[in-house]
């Protein structure tokens, strides 16, 4: 992914980035790569699961909220700084 960026980047520098509508072709393929990839990650991942096996959903809620204040804090973070 960071090879595809800087390709996009040299690419775009050459003034050979093509856009569509504002959107720019490496962007497209960026987002596309990264789906095709996160695919290929979750079934690699959830085939070496046992149906059987007991999940821990109590941890799971714990990182799920962790998660999404560490994520509000980000944003309110982006929302402040700039000014």
């Amino acid at each position: 992914m960071i090879g595809l960026a800087s390709f996009a980047l040299v690419l775009n520098v050459l003034g050979l980035d093509y856009r569509i509508a504002h959107v720019g072709l490496s962007s497209t393929l960026l987002i596309l790569t990264y789906f095709i990839f996160m695919r290929i990650l979750y079934v690699a991942e959830t085939s070496q699961f046992d149906d059987n096996h007991p999940r821990n959903t109590k941890l799971l809620k714990i990182a799920i909220a962790r998660f999404t204040i560490s994520a509000i804090v980000v944003i309110a973070s982006g929302f402040t700084c700039p000014f």
